[in-house]
Protein backbone atom coordinates (compact mmCIF):
# COMPACT_ATOMS: atom_id res chain seq x y z
CA UNK A 1 0.00 0.00 0.00
CA UNK A 2 2.68 2.29 1.16
CA UNK A 3 4.16 1.77 -2.40
CA UNK A 4 1.06 2.74 -4.49
CA UNK A 5 1.16 5.44 -2.43
CA UNK A 6 4.12 6.96 -3.44
CA UNK A 7 3.31 6.07 -6.89
CA UNK A 8 0.01 8.21 -6.42
CA UNK A 9 1.80 11.19 -5.17
CA UNK A 10 3.88 10.99 -8.65
CA UNK A 11 0.09 10.97 -10.51
CA UNK A 12 -0.65 14.29 -9.16
CA UNK A 13 2.24 15.76 -11.38
CA UNK A 14 0.31 14.49 -15.01
CA UNK A 15 0.29 11.53 -17.12
CA UNK A 16 3.54 11.65 -18.54
CA UNK A 17 5.22 11.60 -15.04
CA UNK A 18 2.58 8.57 -14.32
CA UNK A 19 4.04 6.91 -17.42
CA UNK A 20 7.87 7.41 -16.86
CA UNK A 21 7.89 6.21 -13.10
CA UNK A 22 5.47 3.26 -14.44
CA UNK A 23 8.24 2.49 -17.66
CA UNK A 24 11.02 2.88 -14.69
CA UNK A 25 9.64 0.65 -12.48
CA UNK A 26 9.18 -1.96 -14.57
CA UNK A 27 12.67 -1.71 -16.09
CA UNK A 28 14.52 -1.50 -12.82
CA UNK A 29 12.44 -4.76 -11.56
CA UNK A 30 14.08 -6.45 -14.59
CA UNK A 31 17.60 -5.32 -13.54
CA UNK A 32 16.42 -6.03 -9.82
CA UNK A 33 16.29 -9.79 -10.33
CA UNK A 34 20.19 -10.00 -9.30
CA UNK A 35 19.17 -8.05 -6.48
CA UNK A 36 16.35 -10.35 -4.87
CA UNK A 37 17.98 -13.66 -5.81
CA UNK A 38 21.75 -12.23 -3.74
CA UNK A 39 19.04 -11.22 -0.38
CA UNK A 40 17.66 -14.99 -0.55
CA UNK A 41 21.15 -16.36 -1.24
CA UNK A 42 22.67 -14.38 1.87
CA UNK A 43 20.08 -15.57 3.69
CA UNK A 44 20.20 -19.14 3.66
CA UNK A 45 24.09 -19.11 3.08
CA UNK A 46 24.19 -16.74 6.67
CA UNK A 47 21.44 -18.91 7.87
CA UNK A 48 23.05 -22.59 7.43
CA UNK A 49 26.27 -21.29 9.09
CA UNK A 50 24.79 -19.72 12.15
CA UNK A 51 22.77 -22.98 12.20
CA UNK A 52 25.42 -24.48 12.24
CA UNK A 53 26.64 -22.36 15.38
CA UNK A 54 29.47 -21.05 13.05
CA UNK A 55 29.37 -17.11 14.28
CA UNK A 56 32.83 -16.20 12.74
CA UNK A 57 31.94 -17.93 9.59
CA UNK A 58 28.36 -16.44 9.44
CA UNK A 59 30.50 -12.82 9.66
CA UNK A 60 32.80 -13.79 7.34
CA UNK A 61 30.50 -15.29 4.70
CA UNK A 62 28.05 -12.35 5.04
CA UNK A 63 30.96 -9.85 4.17
CA UNK A 64 32.21 -11.16 1.19
CA UNK A 65 28.44 -11.77 -0.37
CA UNK A 66 27.72 -8.08 0.61
CA UNK A 67 31.12 -6.73 -1.45
CA UNK A 68 30.08 -9.07 -4.29
CA UNK A 69 26.73 -7.80 -4.47
CA UNK A 70 27.67 -4.21 -4.05
CA UNK A 71 30.25 -4.79 -6.72
CA UNK A 72 27.31 -6.61 -9.17
CA UNK A 73 25.28 -3.85 -8.95
CA UNK A 74 27.28 -1.24 -9.58
CA UNK A 75 28.22 -2.72 -12.96
CA UNK A 76 24.55 -3.49 -13.61
CA UNK A 77 23.52 0.51 -12.05
CA UNK A 78 26.09 1.63 -14.57
CA UNK A 79 24.40 -0.82 -17.32
CA UNK A 80 20.74 0.82 -16.65
CA UNK A 81 22.51 4.45 -16.97
CA UNK A 82 24.36 3.68 -19.79
CA UNK A 83 21.14 2.28 -21.60
CA UNK A 84 19.03 4.72 -20.57
CA UNK A 85 18.52 6.84 -23.40
CA UNK A 86 17.58 3.85 -25.65
CA UNK A 87 15.47 1.79 -23.19
CA UNK A 88 12.77 4.42 -23.34
CA UNK A 89 12.55 3.90 -27.05
CA UNK A 90 10.78 0.56 -26.89
CA UNK A 91 7.93 1.81 -25.87
CA UNK A 92 5.53 3.92 -28.14
CA UNK A 93 5.25 7.36 -25.91
CA UNK A 94 5.94 10.84 -26.69
CA UNK A 95 9.53 12.22 -26.65
CA UNK A 96 8.35 14.23 -23.28
CA UNK A 97 7.90 10.62 -21.16
CA UNK A 98 10.66 9.19 -23.31
CA UNK A 99 12.78 12.16 -22.08
CA UNK A 100 11.41 11.75 -18.00
CA UNK A 101 11.89 8.21 -18.11
CA UNK A 102 15.81 8.43 -19.37
CA UNK A 103 16.22 10.86 -16.19
CA UNK A 104 14.45 8.58 -13.93
CA UNK A 105 16.48 5.60 -15.32
CA UNK A 106 19.71 7.24 -14.80
CA UNK A 107 18.53 7.83 -10.93
CA UNK A 108 17.24 4.61 -10.41
CA UNK A 109 20.37 2.62 -12.06
CA UNK A 110 22.67 4.99 -9.77
CA UNK A 111 20.72 4.21 -6.43
CA UNK A 112 20.55 0.37 -7.74
CA UNK A 113 24.12 -0.41 -5.30
CA UNK A 114 22.30 1.79 -2.65
CA UNK A 115 19.06 -0.78 -2.58
CA UNK A 116 21.15 -3.79 -3.16
CA UNK A 117 23.14 -2.99 0.34
CA UNK A 118 19.90 -2.28 1.87
CA UNK A 119 18.10 -5.27 0.74
CA UNK A 120 20.92 -7.10 1.62
CA UNK A 121 21.38 -5.84 5.17
CA UNK A 122 17.90 -7.02 5.89
CA UNK A 123 18.38 -10.27 4.80
CA UNK A 124 21.19 -10.73 7.04
CA UNK A 125 19.58 -9.53 9.94
CA UNK A 126 16.61 -12.20 8.87
CA UNK A 127 18.92 -14.37 8.87
CA UNK A 128 19.98 -14.18 12.59
CA UNK A 129 16.44 -14.16 13.69
CA UNK A 130 16.23 -10.17 14.10
CA UNK A 131 12.73 -9.27 13.07
CA UNK A 132 11.63 -6.74 14.46
CA UNK A 133 14.05 -4.71 12.88
CA UNK A 134 13.33 -6.30 9.54
CA UNK A 135 9.58 -5.09 9.55
CA UNK A 136 11.06 -1.89 10.65
CA UNK A 137 13.29 -1.66 7.48
CA UNK A 138 10.41 -3.45 5.39
CA UNK A 139 7.05 -2.09 6.43
CA UNK A 140 7.56 0.91 8.98
CA UNK A 141 10.20 3.15 6.89
CA UNK A 142 8.32 2.99 3.58
CA UNK A 143 5.21 4.63 5.89
CA UNK A 144 7.72 7.23 7.66
CA UNK A 145 10.60 8.09 4.78
CA UNK A 146 9.87 7.98 1.47
CA UNK A 147 5.76 8.22 1.35
CA UNK A 148 5.72 11.78 3.28
CA UNK A 149 8.67 12.50 0.98
CA UNK A 150 6.98 11.71 -1.65
CA UNK A 151 3.47 13.25 -1.04
CA UNK A 152 4.73 16.57 0.46
CA UNK A 153 7.48 17.30 -2.51
CA UNK A 154 4.92 16.21 -5.22
CA UNK A 155 1.67 17.97 -3.55
CA UNK A 156 3.20 21.11 -1.88
CA UNK A 157 6.08 22.03 -4.26
CA UNK A 158 7.15 23.08 -7.31
CA UNK A 159 9.83 20.91 -7.55
CA UNK A 160 10.47 18.27 -10.81
CA UNK A 161 9.63 15.31 -10.77
CA UNK A 162 12.77 14.05 -11.48
CA UNK A 163 13.73 15.54 -7.79
CA UNK A 164 11.16 13.80 -5.91
CA UNK A 165 12.32 10.64 -7.72
CA UNK A 166 15.83 11.30 -6.70
CA UNK A 167 14.83 12.42 -3.01
CA UNK A 168 12.51 8.99 -3.06
CA UNK A 169 15.38 6.66 -4.32
CA UNK A 170 18.10 8.06 -1.80
CA UNK A 171 15.93 7.97 0.89
CA UNK A 172 17.30 4.04 1.38
CA UNK A 173 19.89 6.04 2.96
CA UNK A 174 18.32 6.72 6.16
CA UNK A 175 17.88 2.66 6.47
CA UNK A 176 21.12 1.84 5.27
CA UNK A 177 23.07 4.44 8.02
CA UNK A 178 20.70 2.27 10.33
CA UNK A 179 21.86 -1.12 9.08
CA UNK A 180 25.33 -0.78 8.56
CA UNK A 181 25.90 0.13 12.21
CA UNK A 182 23.79 -3.05 13.37
CA UNK A 183 25.84 -5.48 11.08
CA UNK A 184 29.19 -4.11 12.10
CA UNK A 185 28.19 -4.56 15.85
CA UNK A 186 27.64 -8.23 15.01
CA UNK A 187 24.84 -8.96 17.21
CA UNK A 188 22.85 -10.08 14.31
CA UNK A 189 25.00 -13.30 14.38
CA UNK A 190 23.22 -15.43 16.41
CA UNK A 191 22.20 -18.89 16.23
CA UNK A 192 18.09 -19.21 16.31
CA UNK A 193 17.72 -22.79 16.34
CA UNK A 194 19.16 -23.50 19.76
Amino acid sequence: MGQAMITQSFAVRGLNTVAATSITSNVWAIFAIVMMSMGNAISIMVGQKLGADDIEGAKDVDRKLLCIDFLIHLVIGSLVIATSGVIPLLYNVTPEVRSLTSQLLVIAGAALPLHCLTHATYFTLRAGGRTIVTFLFDCVFTWAIPLPLAFVLAHYTNISPVWIYFVVQFADSVKLAIGIPLLKSGGWARNVIN
